[in-house]
């Protein structure tokens, strides 16, 4: 059966569904008492919709009823953070290159439909061994599902996670005989271009997620929408596979009833009651950028601006007939100038207000003629909300309305038929005309219609994802919520240019527990974890995770040789197709120096090159010829040696080499080589990492910073040698803590740069080992502490930035190190930690994004460092209890507190 037989049989079948009762439909000014009585007459709204028919091959929706029928298809699109002029042209264009008579609906779902994706990542973090980090999975999705409504996820305030999800639909009318085979292959050809045209605007301004809509895409969207008083999680259960469009979209238990400026559902299944509150807006901004239709919803710098209700937040925009609506214009310009008889100015003072539509109409018509086109259009809202909390949750979207300029009202006389129209592809030119109807649109430029495109939202994370490499779906990552609620996952491990991470945070910013939930999310893939750490945060997870902790003492050197167990053996599993680096200054000088590459000897090299360097140099800076000169030594050593090479000999082939230069670097790093410090760096390494999660503790090293710059090096190249004969399907993290106070190692500025060019070497390499090195400071201020604390800032595709002071901000500013817009600048100075949450920036090639990370009671009791919450916890272990059991006694007892002496 051919495409067009397809589509032709679709528009005939949904022709032919055509209903009695669809002269019924409630599209005009009905009053409520009326609308009540419709109800009670057809109890679903089934018998009010003119849904008929989906076209799966297609993805169109098509339509009938009183307005006459038409195909209505939808484009998902990951919504923009803040959008500019680009965007506007780019949205402008879309409706300009819709066909006559067209309805586009922009609109933001806003919901508590996340169950899938928290059930999925509770799935995912939760396959694993360890009891522990299976209960920080569960636990932390049954709180946030806990959330949705009746609890917050933090005490001082009202916040409830939810899901957003931005759509955009066009309605195209079939206006011609549908008995015509001409007339019906016309109109597909019309809406295959302009679906084609509008997934291609989508993609050209830059989105993500942009695709079109799928019949169960619809069908969930209709269902939830429709039946608020059933959960979505609890919808999805009731749907069956055979029910499908649209009878998939209705509950035959649902009832619906209108009172004054509401609609009221009910099911039988649950005893809540939900109203659904339709909005409209009646005047907008002097001046709409389509920025400030970002903030309809909420203020993202508020800290408390936000609907805590689901809802349906949406622009209707009708194309018309260019030539006749500009017509209509022009005849009521010329009617109003008539009126100004005169320009003087008593006469203006009588009647401005008809002096200043002239003036608007006149400024009309010249945007007409630059190019822009006339559309009607307006702006509405419905919320859904309790009967308890109905008034209340109304007045803060209207208040946030009109914080943010616009002026909105409720609809107590057209309820119904308001809602009714907001519904994806109902709305029409027919219900609402200037003079009858819904009487809600106003004529209006495209571009004026593109500033109030619904388009903009909040960061909703880069997980899960698809992660095509391994050929599965990541739902790893950490939950956060936005500021208004939305839910959003971060993972590490999603990004094209590199997985390492610089955290600036002030001390009591948080700083901690994020580190540890880095952790638990890396042990809980079955990854290892490696923390350098100088101020024990870390001990008390790495106990509870079973790991083991490694102190470095002056006085009790650990062989940590370095050159110990190199070789040249070309590995299949170690080198896989896509691992090669672009070719660099080390890529030159492995070359030069002859050795195969792809070996463990070449990947090593570089870091065994400068970590000899930084114990020769610790003073001064090599020339490029030293370098040179250090790496050939190295390798001669492992030539006459193999792979029980030590300092030692690489000391012995630079005192036998024949330039006196050569001699000169080894009697500068002869105490590491055979001096007082030789067992650091001789014979067979001591430290063995064979438990997935470890502690090296350095702190013990302070008295002596040159040896601890070295130690440090030491144990950065040990942890990547060990990444590199890993398994490279398993994730990796190498924790840094405090980290700038370890990169400064001497004051010298040779150190620091020889510690830099290592951190650089070290740092870059980490993404072929699907390892991510996170370095933890107090203050953005800290990168600029030494040349390695910086390149470890330059070589990091994320920063994240608690809370700082403004004058780290302004330096970070000042020096390039953050994006330079104001709106940026401003959203991370705005960043705060409040009671039960901390405030994080998230800086990538996407922007600034500001998140808040809340913990369940769980995973709060397994990271906290409150002395108190540790004796309790404490206690209960000593009475017999494993450390899941001890915690989730706890935890059970925070929850029923929250839950008002319910658990």
């Amino acid at each position: 059966m051919s495409g067009l037989s397809m589509m032709m049989r679709r528009l005939r079948r949904a022709l032919d569904k055509r209903a009695d009762f669809t002269s019924e439909l409630p599209t005009s000014s009905l009053p409520v008492a009326a609308a009540d009585a419709l109800l009670e007459r057809y109890s679903l709204l089934a018998d009010f919709l003119p849904y008929k028919e989906f076209d799966k091959v297609r993805n169109v929706a098509y339509l009938d009823g009183k307005s006459g029928a038409a195909a209505v298809f939808g484009i998902a699109f990951s919504p923009f953070t803040i959008a500019g002029s680009d965007t506007e042209s780019g949205i402008e264009e879309l409706i300009k290159k819709a066909p006559t008579n067209s309805v586009l609906t922009f609109g933001q779902w806003c919901s508590t439909d996340f169950h899938h994706v928290m059930n999925s990542w509770a799935a995912a973090r939760s396959n694993t061994n360890d009891p522990v980090l299976q209960s920080i999975a569960i636990n932390r999705a049954d709180h946030f599902k806990r959330c949705m409504y009746d609890v917050s996820l933090i005490p001082s305030e009202p916040l409830h996670p939810r899901s957003s999800r931005f759509m955009f639909f066009a309605r195209i009318p079939f206006e011609g005989d549908h008995a015509s085979d001409e007339d019906l292959k016309e109109f597909e050809r019309l809406v295959q271009e302009y679906q084609s045209s509008a997934v291609g605007v989508f993609k050209s301004l830059g989105t993500s997620g942009v695709h079109l809509m799928k019949e169960d895409e619809w069908t969930r969207l209709l269902r939830q929408m429709l039946h608020p008083s059933i959960s979505a999680e609890e919808l999805d259960e009731l749907k069956t596979s055979e029910m499908g469009f649209p009878e998939g979209v209705h509950e035959s238990d649902t009832m619906i009833r209108v009172s004054r400026g509401a609609v009221n559902f009910r099911s039988g299944t649950t005893e809540k009651n939900v109203r659904v509150v339709p909005i409209t807006v009646d005047v907008y901004p002097d001046e709409l950028p389509l920025a400030r239709m970002g903030q309809v919803a909420g203020d993202a710098f508020a800290q408390t601006s936000r609907i805590s209700s689901p809802f349906w937040l949406y622009t209707n925009i009708q194309v018309p007939d260019p030539d006749k609506i500009k017509g209509k214009v022009q005849i009521a310009y010329g009617m109003v100038s008539k009126q100004c008889m005169s320009d003087s100015a008593w006469f203006k003072s009588m009647v401005p207000q008809v002096f200043e539509r002239r003036d608007e109409t006149d400024a009309f018509l010249k945007q007409l003629r630059d190019r822009h086109e006339a559309v009607r259009m307006y702006t509405g809202m419905n919320v859904y909300v309790h009967n308890d909390v109905a008034d209340s949750e109304v007045e803060m979207a209207l208040k946030i309305m009109r914080n943010a300029g616009f002026r909105a009202s409720r609809e107590p006389h057209i309820t119904l038929p308001v809602f009714l129209a907001s519904l994806p592809g109902i709305y029409n030119e027919s219900i609402d005309q200037p003079n009858k109807g819904l009487r809600r649109a106003s004529v209006v430029s495209s571009y004026n219609a593109a500033c109030a495109s619904i388009v903009q939202g909040d960061w909703q994370g880069n997980a899960p994802w698809n992660n095509k490499k391994a050929g599965r779906i990541e739902h790893c990552g950490i939950p956060y919520v936005s500021r208004r609620g939305e839910l959003a996952f971060f993972d590490l491990f999603n990004s094209e240019t590199g997985y390492n991470a610089f955290i600036a945070a002030r001390t009591g910013s948080g700083k901690s527990v994020l580190g540890n939930e880095l952790i638990a999310d890396v042990l809980a893939r079955d990854g290892i974890s490696r923390v350098i750490d100088v101020g024990g945060s870390y001990e008390k997870v790495n106990k509870i995770f079973g790991g083991e902790v490694i102190r470095f003492r002056p006085d009790q050197p650990l062989s940590m040789n370095p050159y110990w167990g190199m070789d040249e053996d070309e590995s299949a599993d170690r080198v896989k197709p896509g691992d090669s680096e672009p070719v660099d200054d080390d890529d030159d000088l492995i070359a030069k120096a002859a050795v195969k590459k792809g070996t463990m000897l070449a990947e090593m090299l570089p870091l065994l090159r400068d970590i000899t360097i930084a114990m020769a140099y610790p003073t001064s800076i090599p020339s490029d010829y030293t370098r040179m000169a250090v790496q050939d030594c190295i390798v001669s050593a492992f030539r006459r040696v193999g792979g029980e090479m030590g300092a030692k000999d690489v000391y012995e082939e630079m005192a036998r080499h024949e330039d006196p230069r050569v001699q000169d670097v080894a009697l500068q790093m002869k105490p590491y080589a055979v001096g007082h410090l030789a067992a650091w760096f001789n014979g067979e390494p001591e430290i063995t990492f064979k438990n997935r999660f470890t502690i090296l503790e350095l702190e013990e090293l302070n008295a002596d910073l040159d040896l601890r710059g070295v130690v440090l090096q030491l144990v950065i190249q040990y942890i990547e040698r060990d990444m590199y004969r890993s398994d490279r399907s398993i994730h990796k993290l190498c924790l840094l803590d405090e980290a700038w106070d370890l990169f400064s190692g001497s004051s010298s500025s040779g150190s620091s740069n020889s510690t830099k060019r290592f951190i650089e070497t070290a740092f870059r390499r980490m993404r072929k080992y699907l390892a991510s090195a996170v370095v933890i400071v107090q203050s953005l201020k800290d990168s600029a502490a030494s040349p390695a604390a910086m390149a470890a800032y330059e070589n990091s595709a994320w920063k994240i930035i608690m809370l700082q002071e403004d004058i780290a901000i302004k330096y970070a500013q000042e020096n390039g190190l953050i994006p330079d817009q104001q709106y940026d600048i401003d959203m991370l100075k705005s960043i705060r930690r409040g009671s039960g949450f901390s405030e994080m920036g998230i800086v990538s090639q996407d922007g600034v994004n500001v998140v808040r990370f809340c913990l369940d009671p769980y995973s709060y009791y397994v990271y906290t460092s409150d002395a108190s919450d540790n004796a309790r916890l404490t206690a209960l272990e000593n009475e017999g209890l494993t450390v899941d059991e001890a915690v989730s006694a706890l935890a059970h007892a925070r929850i029923t507190e929250l839950m008002g002496g319910q658990s």
